[in-house]
């Protein structure tokens, strides 16, 4: 039997400007965006190897807490207008504390020299207290009137939600830069200057049940049920009310996968493949509810029903003593089996039927790897790579979503005054990149240098897309990228 005891602590901060929309207007940049988490995890495991039998018991503990602040600008955004009292800037922070504990345990057990029956659970307690408050900043240092009604650019978040709380007709204490702006979930009406304060707590069992065959030296088979979870959690964004700030709860997905791993030619191709089938239970996605003045916002959504199926394949051949040949292949086929919520328009509709966003039917790749010794030492090695996937959606019934100019235009969702450069911008299009490199590794294999390059086509690609307030924005991957990379082990 062995014994082995685990303790880790880990203590992170970051302080980043970032353009999150891409282009010389300030539609949404974040003036800030800090962060801080720092996590104690320990862990105890005692694990036995016995005849026929491998067992493993264990307990581990979590005690983590995180920090994000975040300063978003959008002076060039259709938010700023005279309905929401010009306002330019949001502040939104997230204070978690998270704790959890879990026990677990596993077996594999040979019933013969080719079978092996494999079973293991765990259970999980998860609680995380929340705190969150978006805030009115202050205006930017030398800030000026841009509206033409007196009002300086940076902020008049305060001014906005205390007019709307004003609407309520409760009493509250009127609030100003730093204070809390959302307002809160009093029936009726909300009112402006409480924080946000949560507590989410979670249990759950996963387990796993599977057999493995070994049908001969080269083949294996296998086949595998298992039932997972995902932890809740709350959202980091700028609020109009507390609605958009309740945590999406723990998705759960009840997995069945049969497969292969075959080896053939003497070893010199490994070939692997499985069929599986995810039946999900309020699968976490990014969803969007109505808000009056500043139209369809974001939030977290539970989809209460989904599926995907899959099948997927990798191999790795060896061609010739000095050519590698690697290359993977992924099909899913994802369904809402039952959800109705807003779209991306603020619009509540049955998405039942539609495809889960971000689940291309086809994702593969292709890599050939050519190593070659040299006469006065070490390795020449060089290798090119193809990497893509077909078009999927980057919102709920992303493929039906129209954006024009006229917002009756016959037979398609209402779009209001948006305008699209592409009939369905909300599509993630296929695309393929390609990759290349050269290097030289000494004998021994401690150093190396590499010159490489990505995306050397220079193919303009997207891999998500945005719907923020009235307004959308695809983020692009990366052009066409040179380095060098040089390293050494010692």
């Amino acid at each position: 039997m062995t014994l082995t005891g685990l303790i880790a602590h880990s203590d992170y901060e970051q302080d980043q400007v970032q353009d999150g929309d891409g282009h010389h207007l300030v539609t949404a940049g974040f003036i800030h965006n800090k962060g801080e988490a720092k996590s104690t995890f320990a862990e105890i495991r005692l694990a036995g190897d016995q005849d026929s039998l491998r067992w493993l018991l264990g307990a581990n503990y979590e005690d983590s807490s995180t920090m994000e602040d975040q300063l978003l600008e959008f002076s060039n955004n259709t938010t700023y207008r005279p309905q929401t009292l010009w306002i330019t800037r949001t502040g939104s922070l997230l204070e978690q504390d998270i704790e959890s504990y879990a026990v677990f345990g596993n077996i594999d057990y040979d019933l013969n020299e080719a079978l092996t029956l494999k079973l293991g659970a765990r259970y999980t307690d998860t609680t995380i207290d929340a705190y969150s408050c978006n805030y009115a900043p202050l205006n930017a240092p030398g800030s000026i009137d841009t509206s033409g009604n007196g009002v300086a650019a940076g902020s008049n978040v305060a001014g906005l939600f205390n007019f709307l709380g004003g609407l309520s007709g409760r009493p509250f204490d009127p609030i100003g830069p730093g204070d809390c702006f959302t307002l809160d979930n009093f029936p009726g009406a909300g009112v402006p200057g409480t924080p946000f304060i949560n507590e989410l707590a979670e249990d759950n069992i996963s387990w796993r049940a599977g057999i493995d065959y070994q049908l001969n030296e080269d083949t294996l088979l296998y086949a595998n049920i298992s039932q997972g979870y995902k932890a809740g959690s709350y959202p980091t964004l700028a609020a109009n009310d507390f609605n958009q700030l309740l945590p999406v709860t723990e998705e759960s997905v009840l997995a069945y996968e049969i497969g292969f791993k075959q080896s053939m030619a003497e070893g010199r191709v490994q070939w692997n493949g499985a069929v599986f089938y995810y039946d999900y239970e309020d699968k976490q996605e990014r969803g969007k509810i109505e808000i009056a003045l500043f139209g369809p916002l974001d939030r977290l959504v539970n989809v209460p029903e989904s599926t995907i199926f899959g099948a997927e394949t990798d191999i790795v051949a060896q061609l010739t003593d000095k050519l590698t040949l690697t290359a993977a292949l992924t099909y899913l086929d994802s369904e809402i089996d039952e959800y109705t919520g807003f779209d991306v328009y603020g619009e509540v509709r049955d998405l039942s039927g539609n495809e889960l966003p971000y689940t291309p039917e086809l994702a593969y790749s292709l890599d050939l790897d050519y190593r070659t010794p040299l006469q006065q030492g070490g390795t020449l090695f060089m290798g090119i790579n193809v990497v893509g996937q077909t078009d999927s959606d980057g919102a709920f019934d992303a493929d039906d979503l129209s954006i024009y100019t006229h917002p009756s235009f016959p037979g398609n969702i209402n779009g209001g005054f948006h305008k699209s450069i592409t009939e369905n911008y909300f599509t993630i299009e296929s695309y393929a990149t390609v990759g290349a490199r050269i290097g030289y590794e000494s004998d021994d294999t401690r150093w190396r240098v590499m010159l490489w390059g990505k995306n050397i086509t220079d193919e303009y690609y997207y891999n998500s897309v945005i719907a923020s307030s009235e307004g959308a924005a695809r983020v692009a991957g990366r052009p066409r990228t040179y380095g060098i990379t040089v390293g050494y082990q010692y």
